[in-house]
């Protein structure tokens, strides 16, 4: 009887990174110096902007942790959204959400009201199980969505839509006959209070957003044209430019700080004459303003009606950053969100 060999060990999986997103340094532009007798030119520097996502660095920003303390107590089991729902404000109330005519089922553009704008987030926020405290029987509705999903936080496509259905049965039912929904507009006052105090900001006046150069996942297109993409919704510049001037500068490593998790991001530069670019910004937000008054991270659009998703999903891409300005390379150091961080690290090093 022959002997018996052991299989030789298998070797371990690695699992190989492809690039799934793009980020570009957006840089002044500036003249070559000549010859020795011409000044010294200015340091580039670095196009950045708001981003619609809350900010969770204290260090970078104080007063962040105590902020999200505040808007965890109010969630059932303090499990809350991971950004807060900022609103349109016109001198310092709600208004709300308007679209243009381009990303709606019917002819002409819409002003929702401010009822159905509530409804609205409220029913997206019990669709991703996150319970506010002040509704009626909080917790029976918390574990009542938590049944409906067997591995928690990773709902299957049949289980989201039974998420989908319980969080509209649930707020259509407190929308009384005249229309009136007054857990909505609780919700919507919510929403005021702490988008303004995310814009007020720390002791220095900075908000409680993170800040952040043009970045994004890749959509179906290749990373060449996402990156002219993300240049074009993030930082307003036009495409023909874009595409005339972007250069590749690798691939860059990024693993998060919050999650842990590997990703692989195609980096660009694009020079910029500063004065052109400022042109550029001023006129495009002027345009974008007239279009919509959407600025938040969660698309509870979706669960309004008379909205095609699709296209206002793109509508959304065009209003995910706000007051881009051009800062000195050591404040962006300071300033950056850590995958900005490691991106324009990455540029200015290639």
């Amino acid at each position: 009887m022959s002997a018996i060999t052991a299989s030789p060990p298998k070797k371990a999986r690695t699992k190989t990174l492809v690039p799934k997103g793009v980020g570009i340094a957006v840089r002044t532009k500036v003249s070559l110096r000549l010859c020795h007798d011409d000044p010294q030119p200015p340091k580039p520097r670095v196009w950045v902007a708001y981003g619609d996502r809350t900010n969770k660095n204290d260090a970078q920003v104080p007063g962040t942790a105590a902020l999200w303390a505040l808007w965890a107590a109010l969630w059932v089991a303090s499990e809350c959204p991971h950004n807060f729902f900022l609103v349109a404000l016109l001198d310092g109330v709600f208004d709300p959400l308007f679209v243009p005519a381009s990303v709606c089922k019917s002819e002409g553009g819409r002003r929702f009201s401010a009822v159905e704008c509530g409804a609205a987030m409220l029913k997206h926020v019990l669709y991703k199980t996150w319970v506010p405290s002040f509704l009626p029987n909080a917790k029976d509705i918390k574990a009542h969505l938590d049944g409906l999903v067997a591995n928690k936080g990773r709902p299957t496509k049949e289980e989201k839509a039974l998420l989908r259905r319980a969080a509209e049965e649930f707020v259509d039912q407190w929308t009384l006959e005249d229309g009136t929904n007054a857990f909505a507009m609780q919700f919507v006052d919510l929403c005021v209070k702490f988008t303004k105090l995310v814009w007020k900001g720390d002791a220095n006046g900075v908000p409680f957003l993170v800040q952040e150069i043009p970045r994004g996942g890749k959509e179906d297109e290749t990373l060449d044209a996402a990156a002219v993409r993300e240049l074009g919704e993030e930082a307003c510049v036009p495409q023909e430019y874009a595409e005339n001037t972007l250069r590749c500068t690798g691939d860059v490593p990024f693993v998060s700080p919050a999650s842990g998790r590997s990703s692989l991001n195609r980096t660009y530069e694009c020079l910029v004459p500063e004065e052109l670019m400022l042109s550029w910004n001023a006129k495009e937000t002027e345009r974008r303003k007239t279009l919509t008054n959407w600025f938040c991270p969660f698309p509870w659009f979706s669960f309004l009606g008379g909205i095609d998703k699709g296209r206002m999903e793109k509508l959304k891409g065009l209003c995910e950053t706000r007051n881009g300005r051009f800062v000195s390379e050591e404040e962006a150091h300071q300033i950056l969100d850590p995958a900005s961080l490691n991106i324009l690290g990455w540029v200015l090093r290639h």
